[in-house]
C-alpha cells in the first residue's frame, strides 16, 4: 500500500499501488522509487525532503515497518521510581511504573534487579508483577532488620538497557530500633534476658536510659 503525500501539515490517503507527483513528504519512514529510476533510497524519519523532479515524473511511496528500514535499536525507557519508606515487618506493597520500547512489545522486554544490602533485602525477595508496559515490583525486606539498601530495576531489550535506582527504607519505632542497634533484631525475644548481668533486663536497661551491654 503506498501513501500519498501532497502537502505538508496534512493527514495522507491511502492508496494502492498510487501513482502521482508529490511535493512533499517526511516525517515518516519510507522506500521512494523514482519510476524513471529504478534505484532506491531511503528517507530518514524526522528529515523533511523536497521532491525536485520533472512533473512527468512519479513516485511510488512503499511504507514499510520501522525495523525493516532501519536497523538502529532505540534504547527502552523505564520511569522514574520515587524513594520507598516502610515500617518493619510490615506488609510489602506493590510500586507501579511503566516500561515501553519503540521496536520491541513491552510484553517482550526483560526485567531484572539488585539490592545494594543483600543482609537487608535478598534479590530474589524483589518480586516483579503487571503485565505489558505496566508493571510492579514488590519489595520483600527481612523480617526483624532495620536499614536502607540502594533498589536497581534495570528494563532490557535484548540489545540496550536501561536502570533506576531508589532508596528503599526500612524504618522502626524507637524500641525496635534501640533493639535493633544492641541486638541485631527489632523482636522482643531479647526483652527480659539481661545481658550485661547487672540484675536488670534488657527492657529495663531501655527504660532507664543504660546500656545493656554494660552493667551499672
Amino acid at each position: 500500500m503506498s501513501t500519498v503525500y501532497d502537502e505538508p501539515g496534512k493527514s495522507p490517503r491511502l492508496e494502492q499501488n498510487s501513482e502521482f507527483t508529490p511535493r512533499w513528504f517526511g516525517q515518516i519512514k519510507i522506500l521512494v522509487k523514482n519510476s524513471q529510476l529504478p534505484h532506491f533510497r531511503k528517507v530518514s524519519r524526522f528529515q523533511s525532503h523536497r521532491c525536485a523532479l520533472p512533473q512527468q515524473a512519479f513516485l511510488r511511496i512503499l511504507i514499510l515497518p520501522t525495523q525493516s528500514l532501519n536497523s538502529a535499536n532505540d534504547a527502552p525507557t523505564l520511569t522514574s521510581i520515587l524513594d520507598q519508606s516502610v515500617a518493619v515487618n510490615s506488609s510489602p506493597a506493590a510500586i507501579s511504573f511503566i516500561i515501553g520500547d519503540s521496536e520491541t512489545p513491552a510484553a517482550s522486554l526483560n526485567l531484572a534487579a539488585s539490592s545494594s544490602d543483600a543482609a537487608l533485602v535478598p534479590q530474589l525477595n524483589i518480586v516483579f508483577g503487571g503485565g505489558g508496559a505496566n508493571r510492579s515490583v514488590t519489595i520483600n525486606p527481612v523480617a526483624n532488620r532495620l536499614g536502607g539498601s540502594n533498589i536497581t530495576v534495570t528494563v532490557s531489550d535484548g540489545s540496550h538497557t536501561v536502570s533506576r535506582s531508589f532508596q528503599f527504607t526500612v524504618t522502626g519505632t524507637a524500641l525496635e530500633t534501640w533493639r535493633f542497634a544492641n541486638f541485631g533484631t527489632t523482636s522482643p525475644a531479647f526483652d527480659s534476658l539481661d545481658a550485661d548481668g547487672d540484675g536488670q533486663t534488657n527492657i529495663d536497661e531501655y527504660a532507664a536510659g543504660t546500656r545493656p551491654d554494660m552493667a551499672s
